[in-house]
């Protein structure tokens, strides 16, 4: 990548992550995203452009110049309007502006989520996606639809990661969530925690996307990123609550919340988790596994960190952000009770 412009489309947790992964294999970076407090956080040495990527004006600027382009800028819930023209809209706009630019690769963070919740056998990346009713299941894969098209009419190379949940860092839900969930005693969670949690740390998702960006076997295919096997849900849960002093877990029966989910669902919005509650829950003490040997066969490239040295090395950025506070700062090595 030494030598390379590389633009980045968002700069929330994970293009953050590849923002600095690229500097340090010595590209030149141009990020964009609409937050201009997520722009801000970048350090020097990275230019940034404020616009949206559903802009074709911004981005057709933005991508002129660049060698490589990274699109990881993604709604990940919300309306499923905004979904629909983020995620869709806004893959295609960026893969023809990418296009036009002439660029050697784009690389798609897509998501593991297009395989959908109804898989029973071993889920590889010829696992034909069969997205759940979620928007963001359903945009994420209809997004790759897009971006083939694109490549179809225009002979755009490309690559696409499907990561699995990002924890690390600056991740919202699977970090800092279950960390604050974590230090209840016990952790309330939905099932009996057997199911696969499946998760990858951000740094290897990046990792992972600057391989592909500059790997002559990483055109026209598609990688999944994830711990491989991935934890269980309980083993996930507890590796969050031993930062408190503590692994304990209360499993809610399913047959109970599928009765909340009838409830609540006449309330709930169309293409919401909630709304989508009971098919979800038929899936969640199932454990599949996702198979991410593709990427070592094809790219000599494999995860370099574990649950645990990923929660270990979320430490410094929870206790950045104030959400580990004196009190469990000493916890950082504690045995589970």
């Amino acid at each position: 990548m030494k030598g390379k412009n590389v633009l980045v489309t968002g700069a929330g947790c994970l293009g953050a992550s590849v923002v600095k992964r690229c500097l340090a294999g010595g590209a030149s970076v141009t990020v964009v995203d609409v937050s201009e407090s997520n722009l801000a956080a970048n350090g020097e040495g990275v230019r940034t452009i404020r616009a949206d990527i559903t802009d074709p004006d911004a981005m057709k600027k933005a991508a002129a110049g660049a060698d490589i382009v990274i699109h990881t800028a993604a709604a990940l819930d919300g309306a499923a309007e905004l979904q629909e023209k983020v995620n869709v809209v806004g893959t295609r706009t960026v893969a023809q502006a990418a296009a036009e630019a002439g660029v050697e690769r784009l690389v798609h963070v897509s998501s593991n989520a297009v395989y959908g919740i109804h898989q029973r056998s071993v889920i590889t990346e010829d696992t034909p996606p069969s997205p759940s009713n979620q928007a963001y299941a359903i945009t994420k894969a209809a997004a790759e639809d897009a971006l083939r098209e694109v490549a179809a009419a225009t002979g755009l190379s490309y690559t696409v990661i499907r990561p699995a949940g990002i924890f690390g860092p600056g991740a919202e839900y699977f970090a800092a969530s279950f960390y604050k969930r974590g230090k209840r005693k016990p952790f309330i969670f939905i099932g009996n925690g057997a199911g696969a949690m499946y998760c990858a740390f951000v740094d290897d998702v990046a990792d992972l996307v600057a391989v592909a960006a500059v790997h002559p076997a990483a055109e026209g295919e598609v990688f999944n990123c994830v711990i491989d096997p991935a934890p269980t849900q309980r083993q996930f849960i507890a590796a969050w609550s031993r930062l408190s002093g503590h692994d304990r877990y209360l499993g809610i029966p399913t047959f109970l919340a599928k009765f909340g989910g009838l409830v609540a669902k006449p309330f709930a919005k169309e293409g919401t988790y909630l709304r989508e509650l009971n098919a979800n829950l038929d899936h969640v003490n199932r454990y599949v596994r996702i198979d991410s040997s593709k990427a070592k066969t094809l790219l000599d490239w494999e995860p370099s960190y574990t649950l645990e040295s990923g929660v270990q090395a979320t430490i410094p950025w929870l206790r950045r952000v104030g959400l580990m506070d004196d009190a469990l700062k000493r916890s950082d090595q504690s045995e589970p009770s």
